[in-house]
Order: C-alpha cells, then sequence, then structure tokens
C-alpha cells in the first residue's frame, strides 16, 4: 500500500533511553517510507480490515482540521 498523498512513514530511536522521569529525551528519525506491506495469513485484504479501515480516518481528520483552521 502506498501511504496517502501527503503523508510519510518513520521509524524512530531513541539515543539513550533515560530512566528518569522529566528529563528530556533524544528521538531520532532513523528510516522513512511511503509504503507499507500488509496482509492477512488466512484471507484476502479488504477495505474491511482495521489496518486499511484506520486510512479512512486520514481523510476525516483533515476534514475537521480544514473546518477549524479557516
Amino acid at each position: 500500500m502506498t501511504l496517502p498523498k501527503g503523508y510519510r512513514g518513520i521509524v524512530l530511536k531513541e539515543a539513550l533511553k533515560r530512566e528518569v522521569e522529566g528529563v528530556d529525551r533524544n528521538i531520532y528519525v532513523i528510516y522513512e517510507f511511503d509504503s507499507v506491506t500488509f496482509w492477512n495469513w488466512d484471507r484476502t485484504p479488504s477495505r474491511n480490515d482495521a489496518f486499511i479501515a484506520a486510512f479512512d480516518w486520514l481523510d476525516v481528520s483533515e476534514a475537521v482540521s480544514i473546518h477549524y483552521v479557516q
């Protein structure tokens, strides 16, 4: 699946895990991607799969944010 236009996926890595609460954390982008592979082991993927259906929320969030920004 190609990610929707205007979106990108990222993989983050924390440089050094802090054991103390309230201390700044150093998190870096180590990889970017624009597509993902999704499959079901027992059936063909469809629009009813939760993972794929979650992408519909991107449209909803854009519609809501555009409404409130204007």
